[in-house]
């Protein structure tokens, strides 16, 4: 027998596969598109890091007053699909205080903090050259 939790998981995953198979294309404006997906495919060069179920859950966050009011999967399905309105501020500022010490942890990922800056001003969560810089200072690290 099935319990709860995983049913809900199943459920859960019913509910969102379809907004995966397109990769959100139609779902939010082009801007926050580009920053899921540029932090999706950045967070996959990082051995033991996961980047998507945080975004998913942000997504969710993002929405929950709305979804609070939901009573049917229909409900849910068109409140989801209407994320036109959600922008890359609201993504990074709930990811950045809610998730991103979870999504780098167990990695080599060493944050920089960018005290003084806009968050408009940093449009990734985490950049190349992060990751570049990372591995040069452990290489280097290694070799003394």
């Amino acid at each position: 027998q099935k319990g709860f939790r995983w049913t809900f998981h199943e459920q859960l995953c019913s509910l969102i596969h379809p907004f995966l198979q397109q990769m959100f294309v139609g779902n939010f404006s082009m801007e926050t598109l580009c920053f899921i997906l540029d932090q999706c495919f950045i967070f996959l060069d990082i051995p033991n890091s996961q980047f998507m179920p945080y975004c998913l859950t942000t997504w969710m966050l993002l929405h929950r007053r709305k979804l609070m009011n939901c009573n049917t999967v229909e409900s849910v399905m068109d409140t989801l699909s209407n994320s036109a309105d959600l922008t890359v501020e609201q993504f990074q500022k709930e990811i950045r205080t809610k998730f991103l010490s979870n999504i780098v942890e167990g990695t080599s990922i060493e944050v920089p903090t960018e005290e003084g800056k806009e968050e408009s001003e940093n449009y990734s969560l985490i950049s190349r050259g992060t990751i570049e810089e990372t591995k040069s200072h452990q290489k280097s690290k290694k070799e003394n």
